[in-house]
């Protein structure tokens, strides 16, 4: 959008009104150079503050893997101890069971074993009182 310049009357006299158009002419055409010229250096610092943004994005990406890593390996060493933790405890509780199902089947044994004998006494009385 050109600016529109108003040469002032004393200069317009001078120049004439040709020299005027001219003037106003080569001054939209700096104006116009100079627009040219700043978006170029905009552009040109766009691209190199671009630039320096990727690298930063870069950094950050790396740190943040390395940190997501560490995070990783200590989960995975945590986990490990837990699991290992589990394991033994887990072993624990399975010995514990077996002992207490070994003294259970032994209760069970000598309740059995004494069951039958008193049986086996009923049945030798009542033998005994059938044949008397």
């Amino acid at each position: 959008m050109p600016i529109v310049i108003t040469i002032p009357n004393t200069i317009r006299e001078k120049l004439g009104d040709e020299g005027a158009e001219a003037l106003t002419e080569i001054l939209n055409k700096i104006e116009e150079s100079s627009k040219e010229d700043t978006i170029e250096l905009a552009e040109q610092r766009f691209e190199k503050h671009l630039g320096r943004l990727d690298t930063k994005i870069e950094k950050v990406r790396t740190n943040l893997d390395a940190k997501i890593e560490k995070v990783r390996v200590d989960l995975d060493a945590k986990i490990k101890k837990v699991k290992a933790d589990l394991s033994i405890e887990i072993e624990k509780v399975k010995a514990d069971l077996s002992v207490k199902i070994e003294r259970v089947k032994a209760d069970i044994i000598k309740w059995m074993f004494i069951f039958w004998v008193g049986q086996v006494g009923v049945l030798i009385g009542i033998l005994f009182a059938f044949f008397k």
